[in-house]
């Protein structure tokens, strides 16, 4: 088991992973994709963020608050 393929370090390592840009990165964060920024960075587990698309993607229509959205955003110095 490599650790290193595992966790997910930036915005960037999970976009490309999971094929989304950035607005989907901060909308899936609004709605509890498992990840944690810490000193500035994004750090997330690939399994957990996947297990977190298995749930997400089942079920009626999700809203997203664009107000959650924003204020994530506007507390991200990776913008």
């Amino acid at each position: 088991m490599s650790t290193s393929k595992e966790l997910m370090i930036g915005m960037k390592s999970v976009c490309d992973a999971f094929d989304i840009n950035k607005d989907q990165f901060y909308m899936f964060l609004s709605l509890g994709m498992p990840m944690r920024k810490i000193s500035g960075r994004w750090y997330g587990h690939k399994e957990n963020i996947s297990d977190f698309f298995k749930r997400v993607t089942v079920g009626p229509p999700i809203e997203a608050s664009s107000d959650r959205i924003r204020d994530i955003m506007e507390g991200d110095s990776d913008c």
